[in-house]
């Protein structure tokens, strides 16, 4: 069996030590590579690397049959430009059916400031077009913003979003399409009350959706917590996943993430300006569904930030963000081979001396990359090395 290229990596990196090594280079810089300030990335089943982003008012679709060596010409996903939130907590978001359809879904700005409409498109002929973008939030919602598309294994297709109704309070939303995308759902209020301004995490339990978003706790604490959306549910059952006791009357702009691994193993990442902790990244996991949460571990130092969360299987990876001397920025990831009781010594993977935007983790099959927009290399995609387990970190 001819082995993959993600195999042949790691057979050449296999002296390299219990750290993860730097990528090889011919993945630094992708020939044709998507430029921008953000991008959301998806890897289909046959190795196909989708790619989101905006430009001059258009969402953009690019990509790449070969792991991100070369991009295809964009496609328009928008007919006409139009203002489009993409920032680091905000940005257009790709996911794939399993049918080979392409789903895109962003936040249209509307003329009041911080408002939008939250709308989708899917292209059914392999990204060489897509259809209309439309709204998926119901009309009686003043404002939608923040979206997250995710797709059900058995294709159901799910967007969240943080909307306002008459009130100014922010909520969490949630709808559905049971039919790839053609049609959407009623909006479902998951939670009243939620931070108004942190990208939102998903992952799944079968084909149940695990929810994790910033909080609104009771004086003003922006704690986090996460919900188990069964269908057949009257209620979400939603518990607080972290407590680190942030007060801050501001936006943190600075949203968690989640995986979901081998036996329903929950790896919860986020970022908090102050705690009993302190400031910086972390990272817990629950084994019994959400009900109890492990201790959390610190994720590099006080000035980390935008944590990622992998899993596959019992493997979990971790990747995060620190600044460095003058406007150098790294990516530093670990990497845990027993479902986050044990993890190895952080390493960094990626830098740049420039602006960039979040560190983030995508799979194809059981291989794992990072995913990383810079300001000077646009689009990149780095393989990361397997790593043995060395360090404890309970």
């Amino acid at each position: 069996m001819t082995m993959s290229l993600f195999a042949v990596i790691v057979a050449a990196l296999a002296d390299a030590g219990p750290e993860p090594a730097v990528p090889a280079p011919t993945h630094a810089h992708a020939h044709g590579a998507p430029g921008g300030a953000v991008a959301t990335t998806a890897i289909a089943p046959d190795g196909t690397v989708w790619v989101a982003r905006t430009e001059e008012g258009y969402v953009l679709v690019n990509a790449s049959r070969d792991l991100g060596r070369t991009f295809s010409p964009p496609v328009r996903v928008n007919p006409e430009p139009e203002k489009i939130d993409a920032n680091g907590e905000a940005r257009p978001k790709v996911a794939l059916g399993p049918e080979g359809e392409v789903f895109v879904s962003y936040t249209r700005r509307l003329d009041k400031p911080y408002t939008g409409e939250v709308v989708f498109s899917r292209s059914t002929d392999g990204g060489k077009t897509f259809s209309p973008p439309v709204r998926v939030m119901d009309a009686a919602l003043a404002s939608g913003r923040f979206d997250l598309l995710a797709v059900a294994p058995k294709g159901e297709v799910h967007v969240f979003f943080i909307g306002r109704g008459e009130t100014k309070e922010a909520a969490l939303y949630h709808v559905v399409s049971t039919d790839r995308g053609r049609t959407f759902g009623a909006s479902v209020n998951v939670k009243s009350n939620v931070c108004e301004c942190c990208r939102l995490a998903v992952a799944w339990d079968g084909e149940t959706p695990i929810v994790f978003w910033r909080d609104m706790v009771a004086g003003g604490v922006r704690d986090h917590c996460v919900a188990r959306l069964d269908s057949d549910a009257k209620e979400p059952t939603v518990a607080r996943a972290t407590d680190d006791g942030w007060e801050i009357a501001a936006c943190p702009h600075h949203g968690p993430a989640l995986a979901i691994g081998t036996g329903g193993v929950q790896h919860f990442a986020w970022f908090t300006g102050e705690g009993r902790r302190g400031k910086g990244a972390f990272y817990r996991r629950s084994t019994d569904g959400g009900t109890t949460f492990s201790a959390p571990v610190r994720l590099g130092g006080d000035d980390a930030g935008h944590p990622d969360v992998l899993a596959r299987g019992t493997v979990v990876w971790a990747a995060w963000k620190e600044p460095r001397a003058g406007d150098t920025t790294v990516v530093v990831a670990m990497r845990s081979d027993d479902a986050g009781v044990t993890w190895s010594k952080p390493a960094e993977i990626a830098r740049t001396p420039k602006g960039s935007d979040h560190p983030l983790l995508v799979a194809h099959g059981d291989e794992a990359f990072l995913s990383w927009m810079t300001q000077d290399e646009g689009l990149r995609l780095l393989p990361l090395a397997p790593v043995n387990a060395v360090t404890t970190r309970r």
